[in-house]
């Protein structure tokens, strides 16, 4: 007879990820597709669902979502950083050629 059976016929339920695993994930996905603070939360969300895993707290059928959530989150994170820098640079160039365009006459 099959291990994963009981004695009463009835297979045990699955050990499933849990919610926040999942949540970090989504998180991550779509923070780094439209909404870059959704990155910050799926990278926090995502270390402390790893963080739960490795104390026991949580199902170890989540650690891949978690992992994955908290590396888009990074991802993320990073990628909307850059484009804050890259929007501030282009607007203080704007800004100088503005000023400069302004006093030549």
């Amino acid at each position: 007879m099959d291990e994963a059976v009981t004695s009463s016929g009835v297979m045990p339920p699955e050990d499933k990820a849990s919610g926040r695993a999942v949540t970090a994930l989504v998180l991550g996905i779509v923070g780094m597709l439209c909404c870059g603070p959704l990155a910050i939360a799926a990278w926090i969300l995502g270390a402390m669902e790893l963080s739960d895993i490795k104390k026991g707290l949580s199902s170890k059928a989540g650690e891949g979502m978690a992992k994955a959530g908290m590396i888009i989150g990074i991802v993320g994170t990073v990628l909307m950083i850059l484009g804050i820098l890259i929007w501030i640079s282009i607007m203080a160039i704007g800004i100088m050629a503005g000023v400069a365009e302004s006093g030549s006459y």
